[in-house]
């Protein structure tokens, strides 16, 4: 049994090295991370392949949805889900406790441009205090690229808001 083991992990090995030593053709700076990669990948290919997968997908269902959007086709579903979550005696009220829509509003205005940059700022701030200045920079950056992409997707979009019923807000 340990003979059979330590074939395996001959063999192994060998074909790490293998895999690792086909690397020779790169330039020199970018050898360590393509190996570095290999490493890491090695062993976790299902997960690797299911991440990916994954990813694909959600790229995938993002432009068939901006593609339904840019043509017009949600407009159908929009105008039903707003006619159903109100009342329908009185359309200008929503259905539920009245404390449910004013905690709606309180959670959508956490999503506002003002609220994400108090936060990054704070956050920011304590990293710059904890002298974490990388993981500050790439909270700046991320965060900042984060809202830009937000911004750029609402304007290029340019969805008016269905008039089927008075606005909450």
């Amino acid at each position: 049994m340990a003979h059979k083991l330590r074939c395996w992990l001959t063999i192994a090995r060998a074909a790490d090295l293998k895999s690792i030593n086909m690397l020779h053709h790169l330039p020199p700076n970018l050898r360590l991370p393509a190996a570095n990669v290999i490493r890491f990948v090695r062993g976790r290919e299902p997960i690797v392949l299911v991440a990916v997968l994954v990813m694909a997908l959600c790229c995938w269902a993002f432009i068939w949805v901006a593609d339904e959007v840019v043509e017009g086709s949600t407009g159908n579903f929009d105008r039903w889900a707003i006619v159903h979550l109100r009342q329908p005696h009185n359309p200008s009220l929503p259905i539920g406790p009245r404390w449910l829509a004013e905690a709606g509003r309180d959670v959508t205005g956490l999503g506002g441009v003002g609220v994400l940059t108090l936060c990054i700022v704070a956050s920011a701030g304590f990293l710059a205090v904890y002298r974490d200045f990388r993981t500050m920079t790439f909270l700046i950056v991320s965060t900042s690229r984060g809202i830009a992409i937000s911004l750029l997707l609402k304007a290029m979009f340019a969805r008016p808001r269905p008039n089927v019923v008075p606005h909450l807000a």
